[in-house]
């Protein structure tokens, strides 16, 4: 058994780490519990004996309108409510950067607008994300030397891309299966 920095909390239960469920519909669930567990002081442990089934997307079709929407929301709410203020506004001009190419890029590759209506109605849920953002802050317990290592850096625009070239190729192959 090793102490894992944890990228995605798929294989972890909600209530205990968080003391909340969560609903199937929140796409990218899994990474706000793993920030909100860490933030709390969980740790996330890799026991090579334990067996876990992951379906990714399970909820929704990879590259859906409906889970782009959720990303894009989720995205940002996940961001506005777990990252320490010093972090974020040091790397805000940055995640603005990235959402500025990606959202054109979706609007005209995919002709879906559904990337740019999910940042859209993150941005209606402002006043509620900022209000769970102070509880959430308000009861961490760990500082961000300890959350730096499970905050995944900054990717090219291109390295993303070929991540989720591979994820498409990985999921056709097993949706043909």
């Amino acid at each position: 058994m090793e102490d894992l920095p944890e990228k995605s909390s798929a294989p972890q239960p909600a209530r205990p780490c968080t003391g909340e469920s969560y609903s199937t519909t929140w796409e990218a669930e899994d990474g706000d519990l793993a920030w909100r567990a860490r933030l709390a002081g969980w740790r996330c442990w890799y026991v090579a004996t334990a067996a876990v089934r992951h379906e990714h997307s399970a909820t929704a079709i990879e590259g859906s309108p409906f889970k782009n929407f959720h990303l894009g929301r989720n995205k940002i709410l996940s961001i506005l409510k777990n990252y320490p203020l010093p972090q974020l506004l040091l790397h805000a001009p940055l995640i603005v950067f990235y959402d500025l190419g990606a959202i054109p890029y979706t609007l005209v590759s995919r002709r879906d607008p559904s990337i740019l209506l999910g940042r859209l109605a993150a941005f209606r849920e402002l006043r509620k994300t900022f209000s769970s953002r102070r509880a959430i802050q308000r009861s961490r317990r760990v500082g961000w030397s300890d959350l730096s290592e499970t905050v995944d850096g900054f990717y090219s625009p291109w390295a993303l891309f070929r991540r989720y070239s591979r994820l498409r190729s990985v999921l056709a192959r097993r949706s043909a299966v």
